[in-house]
């Protein structure tokens, strides 16, 4: 697979044959729910981003493909990333694909809609926040440095003052081709015969670089934790932290690494987060211990081939079974800088001494913090 680029819009084709017909879309947008300030270079100015704005850019999509019949979408968001999947046909997918892109970015930003998404977003955030898991995670995230780039208070208070302006300027600063990302997964070799990118590439899009912002961190100050919060239900969270002193240490190998150790001491049931800002390991409702002496075990010869044949056909399913959160993979990588198919390469190819050799030139401090909550 190869990076293309129309227009400013990345994208990359994956030929995989579903049913000879079946063409599977995600289309990422580099505004996730840790993004407050963003550098404009256009203006050379910095804009401050409403946190809320990104699950309401959901919702406010999804108001309009309900009035859209025949056009499906599903939608998540990551740390970093919006998430926008459709499942379409070789037959369907340039109308389909005409209407998608029409709704993010051509058409004027409809005030009565913007208003009806706040409504769902503040409803499905009140829902949420009574969910014990939800408010473990997002304490979690504050103990943890999180705290850096994202706290949900902070984004309740955004929330319940959100303002149309406040989406406008989300949407001028954000959603266009240059932050965006397309993957399109299915029997197909070329766009080149479909309306939809003749339209790409005849838009007039906003070429500016936009930089974000993270708060900056002194990781010989973070220390190990351990809070527990008094409930009715009992549930608890760990997360190993992992801050890397070498600066030319890449996205992809830091992928490697964390999943690897995932793997060893939690048998997958664990959540990985690799970016260029905080990378850990969460893991939930399993013995709270500090793990970090039991990392380098992580990569004896005995368990390694297990751990690998494991990853590797878990991608493999993904990409058969389940397109769509394979998409959402390859584009979650892509849009950091990191690279699946890379990843699954040094995947399938390391051993014991070459990862061992990888963690050491990570050079890396380790923290660990437990909430009991």
């Amino acid at each position: 697979m190869s990076l293309n680029d129309m227009n400013h819009l990345k994208f990359t084709i994956n030929e995989h044959n579903y049913n000879g017909r079946d063409i599977y879309i995600n289309l990422g947008i580099g505004a996730g729910y840790c993004i407050k300030k963003i550098w404009n270079s256009d203006n050379q100015k910095e804009v401050e981003i409403n946190t809320s704005c990104v699950c309401i850019f959901l919702n406010y999509i999804k108001e309009i493909v309900n009035e859209e019949p025949g056009l499906k979408v599903d939608g998540t968001i990551s740390k970093n990333v919006i998430h926008i999947s459709m499942k379409t046909s070789k037959e369907e997918m340039d109308e389909d694909m005409q209407m998608l892109l029409d709704i993010i970015y051509r058409l004027p930003v409809d005030k009565r809609i913007f208003e009806n998404a706040v409504k769902k977003t503040r409803s499905d955030f009140n829902k949420k926040i009574k969910d014990i898991a939800f408010q473990t995670r997002n304490k979690m995230m504050g103990f943890s440095d999180f705290s850096n780039s994202y706290n949900y208070k902070d984004y309740k208070s955004d929330l319940d003052k959100v303002t149309y302006e406040d989406f406008l300027a989300f949407f001028v600063n954000l959603i266009t081709f240059e932050n965006s990302y397309l993957f399109i997964n299915g029997n197909i070799k070329t766009l080149r015969d479909f309306m939809f990118y003749h339209f790409i590439n005849n838009e007039k899009d906003r070429k500016y670089q936009i930089k974000k912002f993270y708060e900056e961190k002194d990781i010989f100050l973070l220390t190990n934790q351990q809070n527990i919060l008094k409930n009715y239900e009992n549930y608890q969270i760990g997360c190993i932290q992992f801050d890397f002193s070498n600066q030319e240490f890449s996205i992809t190998n830091k992928f490697v690494l964390l999943s690897i150790i995932a793997s060893s001491l939690f048998q997958n049931k664990a959540e990985v987060n690799v970016d260029g800002l905080e990378p850990c390991i969460l893991y939930y409702n399993q013995e709270l211990a500090e793990y970090k002496k039991r990392i380098f075990d992580c990569f004896n010869s005995q368990n390694l081939k297990q751990i690998k044949n494991g990853i590797l056909d878990k991608y493999s399913e993904l990409l058969d079974k389940e397109p769509k959160k394979f998409g959402q993979a390859y584009v979650e990588m892509t849009m950091q800088g990191s690279d699946l198919e890379e990843y699954l390469n040094i995947i399938e190819q390391i051993d014991e001494k070459s990862v061992k050799d990888l963690y050491r030139k990570g050079d890396i401090k380790i923290t660990e913090r437990h909430l009991i909550y």
